[in-house]
């Protein structure tokens, strides 16, 4: 059963390509380029014998391979950008949509319909090469909109953060205090008192402090403390 689906998955290639083949030739027979497939509503690019109408907003496969000005898009969507990674792949998008299929290209040439590198980082939209009209979330324009920063303020809400903290905060220690005033202190306040006095002191007592005899005894080390010259514990 395994080699036969091997099998049968190696046919359905060949055609494929035996297909796609097909229309190329068909399009090198004409001399001329266009739109040779338009992603389908399976998901894959569809091929057809036919130059096909561009669309906007759609993955479409073209075999111009020099230029891409014989391909007119939309009014709605008239500049064509091409794939970051197959160059027979390309979109027709808005002025504002370059950066959405390809995030390199940001800047939309009028005079030739077509989306071009935009040499402004974190740059959405380029309104010109040297001013960015629209940062990428989380970035702010600088200034005059010659760059984008990073906008922790913005993106993150770090105000509300800290509100939203001091709020809560806030209503753990009234509901604490709230809590005492309606229990009253516990039964056990008084032993546990003294415990903790007595462990606090057993603590301050363990401490390596001066035990000198003559002068006043336990006193702390200064914490700058040459450890390598003075005795401190023992020879």
């Amino acid at each position: 059963h395994l080699q036969d689906a091997i099998a049968k998955d190696s046919t359905t290639v060949e055609i494929e390509k035996t297909e796609e083949a097909a229309v190329v030739a068909a399009f090198v027979r004409t001399a001329t380029c266009g739109i040779s497939g338009r992603l389908g509503e399976s998901g894959y690019v569809e091929f057809h014998t036919e130059y096909q109408e561009p669309v906007c907003n759609r993955p479409m496969s073209t075999n111009c391979t020099i230029s891409y000005r014989t391909i007119q898009c939309p009014q709605a969507c008239p500049f064509i950008v091409p794939s970051a990674t197959f160059p027979c792949l390309l979109e027709c998008v808005s002025e504002h949509g370059c950066s959405s299929y390809n995030a390199g290209l940001a800047l939309p040439d009028a005079s030739e319909h077509v989306c071009r590198p935009c040499s402004i980082r974190n740059c959405r939209y380029c309104s010109n090469p040297t001013r960015c009209g629209s940062c990428y979330d989380g970035f702010a324009p600088i200034g005059d909109g010659s760059g984008c920063e990073l906008a922790l303020e913005s993106h993150m809400h770090i105000g509300l953060v800290l509100r939203v903290i001091g709020l809560v905060l806030l209503a753990v220690v009234m509901l604490a205090l709230l809590w005492k005033k309606i229990r009253g202190l516990s039964y056990y306040w008084a032993e546990n008192n003294f415990a903790i006095r007595r462990a606090m002191r057993h603590r301050h007592m363990t401490k390596v402090q001066k035990w000198s005899l003559t002068g006043v005894p336990r006193q702390r080390y200064h914490l700058f403390t040459n450890v390598h010259g003075e005795h401190i514990m023992g020879e």
